[in-house]
């Protein structure tokens, strides 16, 4: 691939509704398209494999003391290529997130969190034989986090 062209928008707004709970959104097109491939003619057109148009996330975080934050964010994206012909197509896809943290000190904080809470199936990649990979299930982690 010579050439490609890529543009879009992105958008990223932060709003706080009380002073306990603030919403955040984010959102990402993107319209990425081969422009020049001597070698491969049949390119030229075509969407970049692995990039969805589509990408976003809306968030809630809520304190309900100074030390405890919650945090609840619904990310997807819409489907893509995996292949530069665009011939096999990874579906989109919504997911769920949720995180509980805790203040243990001005430096030290204890956390809790689970990605993809519902399990979804998230498609990273399909095959010419049509064999799907499939990206990260649920995951639940918990940890200390230290900051100097």
């Amino acid at each position: 691939v010579d050439r490609i062209f890529a543009d879009g928008v992105e958008a990223d707004i932060q709003a706080d509704l009380s002073s306990l709970v603030t919403l955040t959104t984010r959102y990402l097109y993107s319209r990425s398209r081969i422009r020049r491939s001597p070698d491969q003619p049949a390119l030229v057109g075509k969407r970049l494999a692995q990039i969805p148009s589509h990408q976003g996330s809306v968030g809630l975080s809520w304190r309900p003391t100074p030390r405890w934050q919650v945090d609840a964010v619904v990310r997807g994206a819409s489907r893509q290529f995996e292949d530069d012909l665009n011939e096999r197509i990874l579906s989109g896809y919504v997911t769920l997130d949720l995180s509980l943290a805790y203040e243990l000190s001005e430096n030290l904080n204890a956390y809790s969190s689970v990605e993809n809470v519902f399990d979804r199936t998230i498609e990273s990649g399909r095959s010419d034989s049509g064999l799907v990979s499939i990206g990260p299930s649920r995951l639940m982690t918990a940890g200390v986090r230290m900051t100097f």
